[in-house]
Order: structure tokens, then sequence, then C-alpha cells
């Protein structure tokens, strides 16, 4: 049992470290300016803005020197501070848009969806049981992930403020 234990704090360890490294490289201006163009044109085409997921990653990885483990994670890692600038921008204008009770209940569920993110995104590393592939796996979940939150809460902030799109 201790060993067992042991075991799941060494993946939370690696999983936190995974997101830590995530969110202390910077984003490049120019990838941030994919994503947005991609949306804008989504949303003005009404194509569907999921297809810009994984656009800034998708890219980096095909690049032959972007092979390695850590390469990989570096490529989903970049994507994941675009979309996670995107989704705080959103967050606060949905926040500034409403109050009361409607205000507590996206706080709430914000931070349950956080859990929730971080949750499912461990699972490859059990998977794995900690292995290289968990890293761009676990990386990759957690893109994808901040990704599609940030598509839900514009889609939420959209039906209160649909001048402002």
């Amino acid at each position: 049992m201790a060993s067992m234990w042991g075991m799941s704090l060494s993946r939370l360890a690696v999983c936190s470290l995974a997101l830590l490294v995530a969110y202390t490289l910077p984003a490049a201006a120019d990838d941030a300016a994919v994503i947005e163009a991609c949306l804008k044109s989504a949303y003005a085409d009404n194509g569907k803005p999921q297809d810009c997921i994984g656009r800034v990653a998708d890219a980096c990885l095909d690049k032959p020197e972007n092979q390695s483990t850590h390469a990989m994670m570096a490529c989903s890692d970049s994507e994941t501070k675009i979309w996670d600038a995107l989704l705080n921008a959103e967050y606060q204008r949905l926040l500034g848009a409403v109050e009361g009770k409607t205000k507590d209940d996206i706080v709430k569920a914000q931070r349950q969806w956080v859990g929730l993110r971080d949750a499912d995104c461990a699972i490859p590393y059990a998977l794995f049981d900690g292995g290289t592939m968990a890293q761009p796996i676990g990386a990759n979940c957690v893109m994808a992930n901040t990704a599609e939150r940030m598509l839900q809460v514009r889609a939420w902030r959209m039906m209160v403020q649909p001048e402002e799109n």
C-alpha cells in the first residue's frame, strides 16, 4: 500500500511539473495571432472554432527538430498558454456581464472545471505509469481541454453580450 501511495504521489508530482512548465514559458505573439485569426474566421464564416484547436501545436510538432518528448510537450504548452490567456479574458468579460447568483455559479463551475481538467489530464500518467509517452499526451490533454473551455466560456459570454463579438 505504501508503494502504491508513493507511485500516486510521484505521478502527481510529474503532472504538476508538466503544468508548471506549461505556465512558465511565454507563448509567441505570432502564434497567438494564428489562433486569433482562425477564431475570427471561424466565427465570421459560421465555421467550427474547434478546428482552431491544435493549429500552433500541430505546426510545431511537424518540425523534425520537435520530435523529442520535451519538444512535444513544449509545442502543446505553447498553445496552452494562448488558449489560457483567451480563456482568462473571456472569463473576466463574462463575470463583468453578470451579477449575483449567476456570477457565483460561474465562479464555482470554473473552479470545478480546473479540478476536472487536472484529474482528466493526469490519467495518461497512470495509464503509462509515468513513462515518457504520458508527458506529451498529458500536455496535449491540458491544451485541448483549455481550448474547449475557452470556447464554452466565450459562447456563454456571447449569450449575454452578443454585440461584443
